[in-house]
């Protein structure tokens, strides 16, 4: 008994292309997620982000087609997530980011005087003050139309009358 073996022996005579087209399709991303997002102004940067990324993917943000990272100005932003990977067909969702403005108080405590037959309070910028302001950043009292004032002839309780405003280059970022 042995061991049958078989060997074909006849030559190729022609070979043949199969003409023909395959598609490959990419999956779908699972899991992923974009929210819109509400802050208030506090000098950070803030930006939308795509949870649930894959480690091989990458994900571009923009919006109104330019390239985004993030603001810290006050605003209403569209923003345009698009994640990609290979084998993967592309992810494409917007969100909105709000960055509301931050409420400043601007504010006056002068103290009792002592009446003297004016109507004026001295050094009246000692007594005003700016509350909400990041640190840092560039605002400030506006005291070019302050003087403080009351509408007396004789002792009393009255109320103080005045202008002051704030100003500086952060200043659209504020209420």
């Amino acid at each position: 008994s042995g061991t049958p073996s078989f060997q074909d022996t006849s030559a190729v005579v022609e070979a043949f292309l199969i003409p023909g087209t395959v598609t490959v399709l990419g999956q779908d991303f699972s899991g992923l997620s974009l929210k819109d997002k509400t802050v208030t102004y506090n000098g950070e940067v803030h930006n939308v982000e795509v949870t649930g990324v894959p480690a091989n993917a990458t994900v571009a943000y923009t919006v109104d087609g330019e390239a985004f990272r993030g603001t810290k100005m006050a605003g209403t932003y569209e923003v345009t997530a698009t994640v990609t990977a290979p084998g993967f067909n592309k992810w494409e969702e917007t969100a909105t980011l709000t960055i509301n403005k931050k409420d400043l108080v601007l504010d006056a405590n002068v103290p009792d005087k002592v009446y003297d037959g004016t109507a004026t309070i001295e050094n009246f910028a000692d007594y005003v003050t700016l509350e909400g302001v990041v640190e840092g950043d560039n605002v400030s009292i506006d005291y070019s139309n302050l003087n403080l004032s009351y509408f007396a002839s004789h002792a009393g309780t009255w109320t103080l009358a005045g202008n002051a405003g704030v100003r500086g280059g952060d200043l659209p970022n504020y209420n």
